[in-house]
């Protein structure tokens, strides 16, 4: 114990001088913490506005959608993030031809669907996906301008345009569901158009401020295309799961596990958040170091233990609370999930670390061996065990990725540059 209050003492001695870094943390923590609160809230109304089988089949739609944005080239935007870090700015106008032109894909695949349900009498399912192809390349084709901000390291300004676009679209949903309960319509509709209207007005002011001469860099967007290519397999094992519960069980199965999941999705977006704010960092970083790898573990330590500890106490009353007696059945499948997030998170913060770097090679093998081993995890388990089978699928999920970054840190790049 000694040893630990040692090691804080001694972090919070190094950063010193490091204000900029300990502040854009801040304003990150503080963010999604209102939008953890701003988030359940609005789960609260939704799921007294819908049945169980309407939350099933609305993420369902969410499901497909984020399955078809493997079209996106959503790799390209961090690759755009290390461009801008590294002073080519010229990446970004670059990026965005190419990515709106494969999302037009995107909008196809989804109006295929539409016209499916349609046929197959699912009236407001097949709504739904029209409605969906419509917003989808303003959705996930025009992102990049995030990683402009990013790059420049504009944490604040990012954050308050995030936050506006969110608590916008959480206040027009609750007030939706309130005047027009029991439709999936109301919540998909306003979570697509708020963000897509945001996309286009942020895109067309960010593609402006650019120089039509500023430079490109070389290879970066060849590796955002390549890097997207073997995303693809993780964003199919990521949301694979809920369609082999709808396929398997029923909608219902597939709002409990939805229910279970939220709460450990908000978790893992803290550690994302933070692998965002050092990633422009890790750009510029030659080595990984000693000194990076213990703050990063103090980190994980710490954090880690407040989720154990929210699991086994608030988290049970907190879900009765927001989703209702009907999702009891989700208590112990989320607080599975959320000690999940414990085993995973050292490897975001590493994996974070290893996408800075145009390294497609470590990349393409961490992401295909571990993206693949969860698809077919899912693929046995979830038939035959159901709800229980996915939770477990992730379980397992989370220490493939461990292993596969360790293995590829170790491998490629040493602490301290040191073989």
């Amino acid at each position: 114990m000694m040893s630990l209050f040692a090691q804080g003492r001694s972090l919070l001695e190094q950063l010193r001088g490091r204000e900029e870094l300990v502040k854009n943390c801040s304003y990150m923590i503080i963010f999604r913490g209102l939008q953890v609160i701003a988030a359940l809230g609005t789960y609260y109304f939704v799921i007294r506005a819908l049945s169980k089988d309407s939350f099933g089949e609305y993420h369902y739609i969410l499901s497909v959608i984020n399955i078809v944005s493997l079209v996106s080239l959503k790799d390209m935007n961090n690759a755009v993030m290390q461009s801008i870090a590294r002073g080519f700015l010229g990446t970004y106008r670059k990026s965005i031809f190419i990515s709106l032109a494969t999302n037009a894909a995107g909008s196809v695949v989804l109006l295929g669907f539409a016209i499916g349900h349609y046929f197959n009498h699912d009236l407001e399912i097949s709504i739904g996906f029209f409605i969906s192809a419509l917003f989808f390349p303003f959705v996930h084709g025009l992102l990049q301008w995030h990683s402009i901000q990013i790059g420049k390291e504009n944490f604040f300004r990012n954050i308050l345009h995030k936050g506006g676009e969110l608590f916008s679209t959480y206040a027009l949903i609750i007030a939706g569901v309130l005047l027009l309960p029991g439709t999936l319509l109301i919540p998909l509709l306003f979570t697509l158009f708020i963000p897509a209207i945001h996309n286009g007005i942020m895109t067309l002011i960010s593609y402006r401020s650019v120089s039509p001469d500023a430079p490109v860099e070389d290879g970066a967007i060849t590796y955002g295309i390549k890097t997207t290519i073997y995303s693809a397999a993780n964003i199919i094992s990521m949301h694979l799961d809920k369609l082999l519960l709808l396929f398997f069980l029923s909608p219902a199965a597939v709002a409990s596990f939805v229910a279970a999941d939220r709460i450990a999705e908000l978790f893992r977006n803290i550690t994302q958040d933070v692998s965002v704010i050092l990633s422009p960092k890790f750009a510029k970083c030659e080595h990984y170091t000693r000194q990076l790898d213990k703050y990063l573990k103090i980190y994980v330590f710490v954090f880690g233990a407040g989720i154990i500890i929210f699991a086994f106490t608030l988290l049970p009353p907190l879900i009765l609370f927001l989703f209702s007696e009907n999702y009891a059945d989700s208590i112990p499948y989320a607080q599975a999930l959320l000690c999940s997030v414990c085993i995973g998170n050292m490897a975001t913060l590493r994996f974070r670390f290893i996408r800075s770097k145009i390294d497609t090679d470590s990349h393409r093998i961490v992401l295909l061996s571990t993206s693949l081993a969860r698809i077919v995890t899912s693929l046995i388990l979830i038939p035959f065990f159901g709800i229980i089978g996915a939770v477990a699928s992730v379980f397992l999920h989370r220490i493939y990725v461990m292993i596969a970054v360790n293995a590829m840190i170790k491998k490629n790049y040493p602490l301290d540059g040191i073989r």
